[in-house]
């Protein structure tokens, strides 16, 4: 839909410009996901989802409810076209979140569009900004009440988390360069400012520098 299309094109003004790896925190049917695979076509996808719906999708009268059985086979179909880019990890939010971690993965982008909960907004986007601290947490949904007091949560706790300008339903937390990651770059300068300045100017142009201290 023009609506969804229009409000995901706003965090490229905030995802870092080539993402790597792009984590994603409920992906039901798959639409999020193949919008991030189309759009960084060089990233990998990581899905975490349980999908067994929402507990509103657990009831009758849902427009959803019909999917439920079938959520997890529908929405790999969904995802065919970007197979070789799509990771499907069938679990919990947060359990997907620690498994991405233990095996040393660090994503470039945390999308947040699971439970519409104030407790499961702020424990999803807080665990993901202490795993990845280097990472953009982008979520989805601000304009539920729910979602909106979990990111209002954050701020209080020191996150400070804003809706994303020119839309009403995305909100997100900014990466922290260089801090949590453990990784760091040392130079020792002499009286030759110019290759000083040729070799720091060449380390911002390297991948994932922000990730460092210099």
């Amino acid at each position: 839909p023009r609506w969804f299309d229009a409000s995901r094109r706003k965090m490229l003004g905030i995802a870092p410009a080539a993402p790597r790896v792009i984590v994603e925190l409920g992906s039901f049917l798959g639409r999020s996901a193949a919008w991030f695979a189309q759009t960084w076509p060089q990233a990998t996808v990581i899905c975490i989802d349980h999908w067994q719906g929402n507990p509103e999708h657990q009831q009758l009268e849902h427009p959803d409810h019909r999917y439920v059985a079938q959520l997890h086979d529908r929405c790999l179909a969904n995802l065919w076209d970007y197979r070789r880019q799509i990771i499907p990890l069938q679990t919990t939010t947060l359990a997907g979140l620690e498994e991405v971690a233990i095996a040393g993965v660090v994503p470039d982008l945390v999308y947040i569009d699971a439970t519409h909960s104030t407790e499961a907004v702020y424990a999803e986007a807080l665990r993901a900004h202490q795993l990845f601290p280097s990472a953009v947490v982008v979520g989805d949904d601000f304009n539920f009440a729910e979602v909106s007091a979990g990111a209002a949560q954050l701020s209080k706790e020191g996150l400070p988390t804003a809706a994303l300008p020119g839309t009403q339903v995305l909100w997100y937390l900014p990466r922290t360069a260089g801090t949590g990651t453990g990784r760091a770059i040392a130079m020792t300068l002499a009286g030759r400012p110019q290759y000083a300045a040729q070799v720091l100017t060449a380390l911002s142009r390297c991948r994932r520098i922000e990730d460092y201290t210099v």
